[in-house]
């Protein structure tokens, strides 16, 4: 008897979602078009990150990447356009290092 109980919660609440969800979003969701990026979009992004000590999870300084913009922007750009078209993002970017300072 509890199981039908949870049962009738759980739908109950996933209606109460979907309403409060459609009086949110009444309006459709346009459809998203992807373009292909340049390399030399690439390189202009590269060229605004901040100059400061930071680095990635590789450890490569942003100075570093700047003055090599040109090399590394052509297979940058492979892997961005094709992450878009393909849906899939490679593993080995995925990482991430978070520090914060008490």
């Amino acid at each position: 008897m509890h199981i039908s109980v949870f049962s009738n919660t759980s739908v109950n609440n996933q209606n109460k979602l979907s309403f409060s969800l459609k009086n949110v979003f009444q309006n459709s969701f346009p459809s998203i078009k992807y373009h292909c990026t340049t390399t030399k979009k690439i390189e202009n992004i590269i060229m605004s990150f901040k100059l400061s000590n930071s680095c990635g999870y590789v450890e490569v300084p942003t100075m570093l990447l700047k003055l090599y913009s040109y090399f590394i922007s052509s297979p940058l750009n492979c892997i961005s356009n094709k992450t878009l078209f393909t849906g899939v993002f490679p593993n080995r970017l995925k990482y991430a290092i978070i520090k914060t300072s008490i």
